[in-house]
């Protein structure tokens, strides 16, 4: 099955006041910990969606392509829908970019259980949060996202493939407090 992968790099941090995915966190920039954990050869296609150059830069390195986003008030729900309409394959996967703890094992046997009638997600304490993966059946749906709630707000009354993962790999860093929390 061909997915392609979405990070989701594009927010204005307004919480953290200042480009958070730039932050050094633990030897490296907050964004680093993310992208070195992807393994491009599990997916057709990896793509960042940013308003930043030089998040853009840093993907590039990592040979990703990059899809700016020139209205990310619009929220992430407007990321996720630039996203869907490069979509090649027969399913995406959308990764937040403040999630340094996520494993590269989690996104592996997400990949694995991939198919095309189920969305794929991570869960703890029977709570769905990202990365997700859509079939393309839900592309449309996809495509209309113009909002902060994200693509979340599709999974009411689907079927879903829960991935179960530790407390952790969940921990998102919002604001400069949860950095220096986490150090």
């Amino acid at each position: 099955m061909k997915i392609d992968l979405c990070v989701l790099a594009a927010g204005n941090a307004r919480r953290f006041c200042g480009n958070k995915l730039l932050c050094e966190f633990k030897g490296k920039p907050l964004i680093r910990h993310l992208l070195d954990k992807i393994d491009p050869t599990l997916f057709s296609h990896v793509y960042v969606v940013t308003q930043y150059d030089q998040i853009a830069d840093i993907a590039r390195e990592y040979g990703f392509a990059i899809i700016m986003n020139d209205a990310p008030d619009l929220g992430i729900g407007y990321s996720i829908k630039l996203a869907s309409m490069q979509c090649q394959s027969d399913a995406i996967m959308f990764v937040v970019s403040d999630q340094p703890f996520l494993k590269e094992d989690t996104i592996k046997k997400m990949v694995e259980l991939a198919n095309h009638e189920d969305i794929i997600a991570l869960e703890y304490d029977h709570i769905f949060y990202n990365p997700m993966i859509f079939p393309t059946k839900y592309l449309d749906d996809l495509k209309h996202l113009q909002n902060h709630r994200g693509a979340k707000q599709l999974i009411k009354g689907k079927s879903i493939v829960s991935v179960p993962c530790d407390a952790l790999e969940i921990v998102d860093i919002d604001t400069r407090e949860d950095l220096n929390t986490l150090m």
